[in-house]
């Protein structure tokens, strides 16, 4: 672990037919059981977000481990009820990661020193009213009444996607009842646990938009953090020929809107929490 703080790479590329025909050029890169997953998609648009973003995660993993590892050798556990790591039969570094994808967006994040989640849901495709009686604790609910009717759907998403992000850094996927742990926003962070316990301090939240040429969408990380360290994030935004260069649209992150203006090859984001 990095003494001076907790090190997490955010990866992020368009689902484009650029993006995808190169993916599929790409598919030995992909474990056997990544194929058969992705084999299992019977819709088209599916099976596109599952191939890119699985190929950004094997690109990701090798340029994030700085060690010249191809591509083609990380092999991963975990069965489909569980959150997927990599496997620890072989010699390579040891890197948590998480993805995520939606609509036209595949996102991976990843750390080499603590475990990870994200989610990414598209902002303008989303309606609260299904779901806030299911998912929400009874603060978040107040807090959803309170506000605007004309932002209460971002509103809603936000929630979600904070929520989400936590779920999966924990590595339980649906099994936790969403209204057994409370989060807020504006910071985002974790007030309650689901086991009951009040602000804990090792959850890192964070929440933003991220503004696409023709979309805009939600985007949550959440990451363990010990003895109050300050997170460093690295935002990666890679255009459609991700695999054939180490190519990057530029950042613009304005911290006070969080907003991420996909259109500088690197950004760097430095927070102490």
């Amino acid at each position: 672990m990095d003494e001076k703080g907790l090190n997490i790479d955010l990866w992020l590329v368009r689902v484009t037919e650029k993006s995808v025909s190169q993916a599929s050029r790409k598919l030995y890169l992909l474990s056997d059981s990544e194929k058969g997953k992705w084999l299992r998609f019977l819709q088209v648009p599916d099976r596109s977000r599952y191939m890119v973003s699985h190929v950004l995660l094997h690109k990701a993993l090798s340029l994030t481990s700085k060690v010249g590892i191809n591509p083609s050798y990380w092999h991963f556990s975990g069965d489909s009820k569980k959150k997927p790591r990599l496997s620890t039969t072989t010699a390579l570094p040891y890197l948590h990661f998480n993805l995520s994808h939606a609509g036209k967006l595949a996102g991976v994040v990843i750390s080499s020193c603590c475990p990870v989640g994200v989610d990414i849901e598209p902002i303008n495709q989303f309606n609260n009213s299904n779901y806030n009686d299911v998912i929400l604790a009874k603060g978040e609910r107040k807090w959803l009444d309170s506000r605007s009717s004309a932002t209460k759907d971002i509103d809603f998403l936000r929630l979600w996607t904070a929520k989400e992000a936590y779920v999966k850094l924990l590595g339980k996927g649906h099994t936790i009842d969403f209204s057994t742990f409370e989060v807020k926003l504006d910071p985002a962070r974790v007030v309650r646990t689901e086991t009951g316990e009040p602000y804990p301090n090792y959850v890192y939240l964070d929440s933003y938009e991220v503004k696409l040429i023709d979309a805009t969408y939600q985007l949550s990380l959440a990451a363990w953090r010990l003895q109050n360290k300050a997170v460093s994030l690295v935002t990666h935004i890679l255009d459609e020929n991700f695999l054939e260069r180490n190519s990057y649209l530029s950042v613009v992150h304005d911290s006070g809107k969080k907003l991420l203006v996909i259109e500088c090859s690197q950004h760097r984001r430095d927070e102490k929490l």
